[in-house]
Protein backbone atom coordinates (compact mmCIF):
# COMPACT_ATOMS: atom_id res chain seq x y z
CA UNK A 1 0.00 0.00 0.00
CA UNK A 2 1.63 3.42 -1.05
CA UNK A 3 1.78 6.41 1.66
CA UNK A 4 -0.95 9.17 1.22
CA UNK A 5 0.03 11.92 3.16
CA UNK A 6 -2.88 14.08 4.74
CA UNK A 7 -1.94 17.57 2.77
CA UNK A 8 -1.55 15.07 -0.91
CA UNK A 9 -5.11 14.69 -0.94
CA UNK A 10 -7.56 16.83 -2.33
CA UNK A 11 -9.90 19.09 -0.47
CA UNK A 12 -12.91 16.97 -1.10
CA UNK A 13 -12.58 14.84 1.48
CA UNK A 14 -15.39 12.25 2.50
CA UNK A 15 -14.81 10.76 6.40
CA UNK A 16 -17.20 7.40 5.75
CA UNK A 17 -18.76 6.62 9.19
CA UNK A 18 -21.19 4.36 8.40
CA UNK A 19 -18.88 0.88 8.77
CA UNK A 20 -19.07 1.78 12.90
CA UNK A 21 -19.60 -1.32 14.54
CA UNK A 22 -21.65 0.27 17.16
CA UNK A 23 -24.43 1.46 14.46
CA UNK A 24 -25.72 -1.97 13.77
CA UNK A 25 -23.71 -4.43 16.06
CA UNK A 26 -26.15 -3.65 18.94
CA UNK A 27 -29.35 -4.47 16.80
CA UNK A 28 -30.62 -8.27 16.36
CA UNK A 29 -30.52 -8.77 12.90
CA UNK A 30 -32.41 -11.07 10.63
CA UNK A 31 -30.23 -12.32 7.95
CA UNK A 32 -32.14 -10.36 5.41
CA UNK A 33 -32.23 -6.83 7.16
CA UNK A 34 -28.24 -7.57 7.53
CA UNK A 35 -27.81 -8.05 3.68
CA UNK A 36 -30.34 -4.84 3.41
CA UNK A 37 -27.84 -2.60 5.60
CA UNK A 38 -24.78 -3.74 3.46
CA UNK A 39 -26.63 -3.56 0.10
CA UNK A 40 -27.37 0.35 1.46
CA UNK A 41 -23.91 0.84 2.43
CA UNK A 42 -22.30 -0.26 -0.73
CA UNK A 43 -24.33 1.73 -2.42
CA UNK A 44 -23.79 5.34 -0.61
CA UNK A 45 -20.18 4.19 -0.82
CA UNK A 46 -20.18 4.00 -4.03
CA UNK A 47 -21.81 6.96 -4.79
CA UNK A 48 -19.21 8.87 -2.95
CA UNK A 49 -16.26 7.59 -4.74
CA UNK A 50 -18.23 8.45 -7.85
CA UNK A 51 -18.70 12.11 -6.78
CA UNK A 52 -15.60 12.66 -4.75
CA UNK A 53 -12.93 10.81 -6.24
CA UNK A 54 -12.21 8.90 -2.35
CA UNK A 55 -13.41 8.16 0.86
CA UNK A 56 -11.16 8.08 4.12
CA UNK A 57 -12.14 5.36 6.63
CA UNK A 58 -11.03 5.11 10.05
CA UNK A 59 -8.65 2.37 10.16
CA UNK A 60 -10.20 0.95 13.37
CA UNK A 61 -13.62 0.33 10.75
CA UNK A 62 -11.67 -1.45 8.84
CA UNK A 63 -10.24 -3.58 11.65
CA UNK A 64 -12.96 -3.78 14.01
CA UNK A 65 -16.21 -4.20 11.72
CA UNK A 66 -17.01 -7.89 9.72
CA UNK A 67 -19.09 -5.44 7.46
CA UNK A 68 -16.49 -3.26 6.24
CA UNK A 69 -13.89 -6.56 5.49
CA UNK A 70 -16.59 -7.84 3.77
CA UNK A 71 -17.41 -5.17 1.47
CA UNK A 72 -13.80 -3.95 0.46
CA UNK A 73 -11.41 -6.59 1.19
CA UNK A 74 -12.80 -8.25 -1.45
CA UNK A 75 -11.03 -5.42 -3.61
CA UNK A 76 -7.55 -4.46 -2.88
CA UNK A 77 -6.83 -2.21 -5.83
CA UNK A 78 -9.34 0.12 -4.18
CA UNK A 79 -6.88 0.66 -1.55
CA UNK A 80 -3.74 0.01 -3.82
CA UNK A 81 -5.37 3.24 -6.46
CA UNK A 82 -6.08 4.97 -3.74
CA UNK A 83 -10.02 5.33 -3.77
CA UNK A 84 -10.34 3.92 -0.21
CA UNK A 85 -7.85 5.37 1.91
CA UNK A 86 -7.47 4.34 5.73
CA UNK A 87 -7.35 7.16 8.50
CA UNK A 88 -4.13 6.32 10.11
CA UNK A 89 -2.15 8.61 12.74
CA UNK A 90 0.76 10.45 11.37
CA UNK A 91 2.89 7.32 12.92
CA UNK A 92 2.18 4.45 11.37
CA UNK A 93 2.72 3.66 7.14
CA UNK A 94 0.00 0.83 7.11
CA UNK A 95 -1.87 -1.46 9.07
CA UNK A 96 -1.75 -5.26 9.10
CA UNK A 97 -4.81 -7.64 10.26
CA UNK A 98 -3.05 -11.08 12.13
CA UNK A 99 -4.70 -14.18 11.15
CA UNK A 100 -5.13 -16.50 14.09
Amino acid sequence: MNLVSPKSIKASRVYFTEFDRVSYSQLVLSAAELESIRHNIERKLKLLVLIKGHVIIAASHLLESELAREVLFPHPRLFSNGVIVPALRVEFKGFKIRQN
